[in-house]
């Protein structure tokens, strides 16, 4: 995995969201949101990747 691929929230343990102001929730939002569009097309990449390599070994 490439370290532009590496996780940058981890889920571990949940935040303290009561603790942060309105401007710091909505910062973590877009990082997270950002987050889910690396990880969503890095699934994407994977898939096509699978994909490639099945059709090599298809008899038809």
């Amino acid at each position: 995995m490439r370290d532009d691929e590496e996780p940058s929230v981890r889920l571990d343990q949940p935040r303290p969201l009561n603790d942060l102001s309105v401007e710091e929730l909505d910062a973590y939002a877009g990082k997270l949101e950002r987050e889910l569009d690396q990880v969503r097309e890095v699934a994407q990449r994977k898939r096509a990747y699978m994909q490639g390599a099945e059709s090599l070994f298809k008899s038809d």
